[in-house]
């Protein structure tokens, strides 16, 4: 699938932090956005059945003057058709080796960085 617009590269340093914050989290989402009009031919390239998707609502939450996301804090719900719900309270950027252990340990806690065309973010 060809794309009009160029992608930004992540300069050499910002691979090298990259790939580090990856060894050092849980989970990985790459994340991308597709044009509306190649959502079609993506979906045909990927073999998708549009008809096996789930609906999800998901609900950020924050102050009007967005306190919240000025301090890095990231509060969503989420309901997904067929599964259940879940609320998350996200610190964003965070670098792993910086939670004190105990944190860091908890079965509740993880650790997980997304990654986009031309940056990403590590989030706990």
């Amino acid at each position: 699938m060809a794309t009009s617009a160029a992608t930004p590269a992540l300069s050499d340093e910002e691979l090298r932090e990259l790939l580090e914050l990856t060894k050092q989290s849980e989970s990985v989402e790459l994340k991308l956005t597709v044009p509306e009009s190649n959502q079609r031919s993506a979906v045909a390239d990927l073999g998708m059945d549009p008809l096996e998707g789930q609906v999800r609502q998901i609900f950020f939450f924050d102050t009007p003057d967005l306190v919240l996301s000025q301090h890095g804090l990231v509060v969503r719900a989420r309901r997904v058709q067929r599964k259940g719900d879940d609320s998350v309270v996200k610190l964003r950027p965070v670098h792993p080796s910086s939670l004190p252990t105990g944190v860091r340990d908890s079965r509740s806690m993880v650790v997980e960085v997304d990654a986009m065309p031309g940056g990403h973010v590590c989030s706990a």
